[in-house]
């Protein structure tokens, strides 16, 4: 990377790519096959609870990383505090944190939300019994 610029926001297309590609394909999965949901089985709603925290959450720290940047660079103008180095260790806590809180889901403790939303009907999957209930929303 030239910069630090160009390292925050390299990793902040490489969060968006990922929630691009991991994240909507299920979501868009989920909510044209809604009647063989029953098919899916837990393990792949925690992996997907995982994936979408993690990518979510790097995303939120990086854009708040941006910001750290941009106030610096305002305020302190001539001062090189913000090395490549103490950029990338932004880079690299934001993908730690992110990592620690998305755990949560993984270890189903927190679990992953099993609701479709369409126009004014929402759809709750129980995998207990592997039934769909219509309900309306408020």
């Amino acid at each position: 990377m030239r910069n630090q610029l160009h390292l925050l926001l390299v990793n902040l297309a490489i969060t968006d790519v990922g929630m691009s590609a991991s994240c909507m394909p299920f979501a868009v999965v989920t909510v044209l096959f809604h009647g063989q949901i029953s098919t899916i089985n837990k393990s792949f709603c925690y992996f997907n609870g995982f994936i979408n925290t993690l990518f979510a959450m790097a995303s939120v720290l990086t854009i708040c990383s941006l910001c750290v940047f941009q106030y610096v660079s305002v305020v302190l103008p001539m001062n090189k505090s913000l090395t490549n180095l103490r950029c990338l260790v932004m880079v690299l806590r934001a993908w730690i944190i992110s990592i620690f809180l998305a755990t949560g889901p993984a270890i189903r403790n927190g679990g992953a939300i099993n609701s479709i939303q369409t126009f004014s009907t929402t759809y709750i999957i129980t995998l207990q019994t592997e039934q769909i209930f219509p309900t309306t929303l408020p």
